[in-house]
C-alpha cells in the first residue's frame, strides 16, 4: 500500500502485511503505525454471535419467533468423524485441531535501537592536517634509514642528510666502516672511499625541499581560517582554493616520498651495491661456489640495513595531511548543504 509520511510527507510504499504495525520513515527516521487495509471485496466477515435465549424459555426448547415469523434455523456445526475402529481415543481430538486452518501472524519488523553519527567537520580536520605536517617536519630530522648490526646505528641517515647526501657515523665504529659497508677488500683508497659514501637521494631532495612549503602554508591557510587577515585583493580571490593548493602541494611531495620508498634510498643503495661486488668477485675467485653460500654471503651483507619507525610515521601521517586537506577542500564547495556524516546503528 502506498501513504504519505506524517512528518515529511514523503511518499512511502509499505508492504500490505505491515498493516497496524509501527513503520519507519527512511527519510526523515519518524516512526508510525500503518493504518489498517479494508476488507476485501468477497472476503468473507463472520456473522455477529447468537444473543442469548431469554431467561424464562425453558433449556432445550425452540426460541418463540420474532412478531410471528417464522423460527430461525438451527446452527449447524461441524462434527468431527468418528475415529477407526482401534485408533487412539484421542484421535478424535487430534482430527479436530488438525483440521482447523493455522494462521501464523507475520513477524513484527524489528527497528534499530542505537545510532551515532560522525560529521566530515572541515573546523576539526584543519587542525588534524596541521598537526599532521608538525609531526611529519619534526620526524624529518630523525634517522630514516641506517646500517644497524646488532640493533647499534653505525651509519644513519635522516630525510635531510638522504637528500644532501650526508650520514652520521658512530665514531666507535668509524675505522670498521668499510667492513659495515660491505666494501670488498680487494678495492683501493679511492674506491673505497666512494663506496663508503651513499650520496643523494634525488627524490628525497624534492620531498624535503617541498616539505617546508607544506609545512608553512598549512599553518598560514589554518591561521587565515581563525584570524580576519587583511591580505591583498589577489591573494582574497584564492581563499576559496586555499586548502585545495595545500592538498595539491603535499600529494606532490608524498608521491617523491613513494618514489624514494620503491627505488630506495642511496645509502640501501650503496650497501646493496658493495655487497653484490663481494658476491661477484667471490665467484670469480671460486668457479665452484655452492648458489647457498652466495645467497647467504648476501644476505649477511644486507641484514644490517633497516628503516627505522620514524619513516612509517613519517608516510601515514603525510597521507593523513592529503586527505584531511582534500576533505576540508571539498567541504567548503559544497556552500550551504549540509555537512557530510556516517551514521552508525545498532
Amino acid at each position: 500500500m502506498e501513504l504519505l509520511c506524517p512528518t515529511c510527507q514523503k511518499k512511502l510504499t509499505i508492504p500490505d502485511h505491515f498493516a497496524g504495525q509501527t513503520a519507519k520513515c527512511p527519510e526523515c527516521g519518524n516512526t508510525f503505525t500503518a493504518p489498517t487495509l479494508p476488507p476485501a471485496s468477497g472476503a468473507f466477515i463472520p456473522p455477529p454471535p447468537i444473543p442469548p435465549a431469554p431467561a424464562s424459555v425453558a433449556v432445550g426448547a425452540p426460541a418463540p419467533p420474532p412478531d410471528g415469523h417464522a423460527p430461525a434455523p438451527a446452527p449447524v456445526l461441524y462434527t468431527p468423524p468418528p475415529p477407526a475402529a482401534g485408533a487412539h481415543p484421542d484421535f478424535a481430538a487430534q482430527s479436530a485441531v488438525s483440521a482447523a486452518p493455522s494462521v501464523s501472524a507475520a513477524p513484527a519488523p524489528q527497528d534499530y535501537t542505537h545510532r551515532r553519527s560522525l560529521w566530515v567537520s572541515p573546523r576539526f580536520l584543519r587542525w588534524v592536517a596541521v598537526a599532521a605536517v608538525l609531526v611529519v617536519f619534526v620526524l624529518s630530522f630523525f634517522p630514516w634509514v641506517g646500517v644497524y648490526p646488532g640493533r647499534v646505528g653505525v651509519v644513519t641517515q635522516s630525510a635531510w642528510q638522504a637528500g644532501f647526501g650526508g650520514e652520521s657515523i658512530d665514531k666507535d665504529f668509524e675505522k670498521k666502516l668499510p667492513e659495515f659497508m660491505s666494501v670488498p677488500p680487494a678495492e683501493g683508497e679511492k674506491e673505497k672511499k666512494q663506496a663508503e659514501r651513499p650520496g643523494a637521494s634525488g627524490m628525497t631532495l624534492l620531498y624535503v625541499l617541498l616539505l617546508v612549503p607544506t609545512f608553512l602554508l598549512t599553518i598560514a591557510v589554518a591561521v587565515w581560517d581563525v584570524l580576519p587577515l587583511n591580505l591583498p585583493a589577489g591573494i582574497q580571490r584564492l581563499k576559496p582554493w586555499r586548502w585545495g593548493i595545500v592538498a595539491a602541494i603535499a600529494l606532490l611531495a608524498f608521491v617523491f616520498l613513494v618514489l624514494q620508498l620503491f627505488t630506495g634510498f642511496s645509502l640501501e643503495n650503496r650497501v646493496q651495491t658493495n655487497v653484490e661486488r663481494s658476491v661477484k668477485d667471490l665467484q670469480a675467485r671460486v668457479d665452484t661456489t655452492p648458489e647457498k653460500e652466495v645467497a647467504m654471503l648476501r644476505g649477511i651483507g644486507l641484514s644490517p640495513l633497516h628503516r627505522t619507525a620514524a619513516l612509517d610515521w613519517v608516510v601515514w601521517l603525510h597521507l593523513l595531511a592529503v586527505v584531511c586537506a582534500l576533505l576540508v577542500f571539498w567541504t567548503e564547495r559544497r556552500g550551504a548543504r549540509p555537512l557530510p556524516r556516517i551514521d552508525v546503528l545498532w
